[in-house]
Parts: structure tokens; C-alpha cells; sequence
């Protein structure tokens, strides 16, 4: 029995689990994610008695690898403390086998499909939860669009000018996406997060994770600025009896993880199709 007869189901059993969780409660927890590392770890270990250190010694490169990034992505508030623990736990069952073969990309492959299927996600995502509120986004959209008149008008020009080398050369057909595009899509995810993604929310309410958006003053004194929510700042604000907080609501992003790894046990060249048939 190879290691990948253990870690896929275990995997996909974790992956599907954490999906569930996250598009219900917005979180994954911290059972999960832990319980995930030991098991992955616990798995290299037992097989590395009989097949050798370098089987555990590539979990440890792609956790380490996966926590670089993990905090990158934790502590620039793009991912919160859920997904980033989830990533570590991937980057352990996936592992970067040494010396380097082909199979030691497959985290990287992993990582780059997260990214590729979690934008669209993302973007599927914020138009479900900007239909309910479509008045209200469209207005604030506009309101945007007529206060930047001038990079707007800029951006309009700088595209068309794109289609010049465009008739010489028809695959570079995607800059017709930028930079118009970019700036729609920047005041779509504005206007989204602005009328739909934050809200005020009693204190009860708030989870560890959760991304505090304003300042929370008690007695005239800032004693919370903005930043992601952890255990001790909940317990600060319930011994000062805060009642209510205004927080950014996620993207549940975990789906990706998932679709993403399914599409890796796919086959090692199926992200590198799906990039062929936008680009060519």
C-alpha cells in the first residue's frame, strides 16, 4: 500500500468537511485543521518507517512552504486564520518530495488552481450576495464611477488603444480586459463589500477570525483598532461589555481547496488545458 491510498481519502474527507462548514458558518474550525496536521503527519511518519525519512521530510518542506505563505496571505487580511491553517495542512499532504521530481510541483500546481478557481469563485460568490441588494450596489457603483471622471475616461482610451496591436496580433486579445476591466472589477468588488459584506453585529455573534472594519472606542479611548479578530481581543471586548461590532463578512473560500484538489488528482496537466483554452 502506497501513502497516497491514506492521504487521499483523508484528504478529500477533511476538504469536504471544511467546505460544509465554511458556506454554513463561515469558519473552519480549529478541530478540523488540527486534527487534519497531526493525522497527515502521523500518516508520513508511520510510513516513513518503511519507505524512508524522505517521505516525512516532504511534508515538513511543503508545510513550511504552505506557512510562509499562510501568513502572508493571514496577515495581509486576504485569508483568514481558517483557510491559512487549511493551507498548512495541504502543503503537508501534498509535500515537496527532495530531491526535486515532477511530483514535487504538485503543491505548486495545487496552489496556483486555489488561486485561478478561487477568483472566479470569489467573483460568483459576491454577485449571489449582491442580487438581494442590486439598488444599492449599482448606485454606489455609479456614484464611484462619476467621482473618478478622469482615470475613468483614462482607462477607456488606454483600452482602446489596446486594439491596435490587437488586429496584428488576435492572442493578445486578453488586454482588452485591463485596464478598463480591472477598474469595473475593482468598483464591483467595492460597491459588493460595501452594501452586502459589512455589518454591525452583536458581539455574541463574533468569532475568532472574523475581520473587525472599525475602530471600537469605549469611553472616548480607541481600545480595538481594525484587524482580524483573535480569542483574546473577543474576551477583552465582552469583559468592557461591548455590545456590537462591525465586522467584514468573507468569502467562504474553502470550495476552492476542494475543487481545486480534486482537479490536481485529475492529472498533474489538466490546470495547465484549462489555462490552454482561455489563452489560445
Amino acid at each position: 500500500m502506497t501513502i497516497e491510498w491514506v492521504l487521499i481519502p483523508v484528504t478529500l474527507i477533511v476538504l469536504t468537511i471544511a467546505t460544509y462548514t465554511d458556506l454554513k458558518t463561515r469558519e473552519v474550525p480549529d478541530w478540523l485543521n488540527y486534527g487534519f496536521l497531526f493525522a497527515v503527519f502521523g500518516i508520513r511518519a508511520i510510513f516513513s518507517l518503511e519507505n524512508g525519512w524522505s517521505v516525512l521530510l516532504a511534508g515538513i518542506l511543503g508545510f513550511a512552504l504552505c506557512f510562509i505563505l499562510a501568513c502572508l496571505f493571514y496577515y495581509t487580511k486576504q485569508w483568514g486564520g481558517g483557510d491559512s491553517k487549511l493551507l498548512m495542512g495541504m502543503g503537508a499532504a501534498l509535500g515537496i518530495s527532495y530531491p526535486l521530481i515532477n511530483e514535487s510541483f504538485t503543491l505548486l500546481w495545487f496552489f496556483l488552481a486555489v488561486l485561478f478557481i478561487g477568483s472566479f469563485w470569489g467573483l460568483i460568490w459576491m454577485i449571489f450576495k449582491a442580487y438581494p441588494q442590486r439598488k444599492a450596489c449599482k448606485n454606489l457603483a455609479l456614484k464611484y464611477c462619476a467621482g473618478h471622471k478622469t482615470l475613468h475616461f483614462s482607462l477607456a482610451l488606454l483600452t482602446v488603444l489596446f486594439i491596435i496591436p490587437i488586429v496584428y496580433f488576435p492572442l493578445l486579445w486578453p488586454l482588452l480586459l485591463f485596464p478598463l476591466g480591472l477598474f469595473y472589477l475593482f468598483v464591483f468588488i467595492t460597491s459588493v463589500e460595501k452594501t452586502s459584506f459589512i455589518h454591525a453585529i452583536p458581539l455574541s455573534k463574533a468569532t475568532e477570525g472574523d475581520w473587525l472594519v472599525e475602530d471600537v472606542h469605549h469611553l472616548g479611548k480607541c481600545i480595538l483598532t481594525a484587524k482580524t479578530l483573535e480569542k483574546e481581543d473577543l474576551i477583552k471586548l465582552k469583559h468592557l461589555a461591548i455590545s456590537t461590532i462591525v465586522i467584514k463578512e468573507g468569502v467562504p473560500f474553502t470550495p476552492s481547496f476542494l475543487a481545486s484538489y480534486m482537479l490536481i488528482l485529475l492529472g498533474k496537466d489538466a490546470f495547465t488545458l484549462i489555462l490552454s483554452a482561455f489563452f489560445t
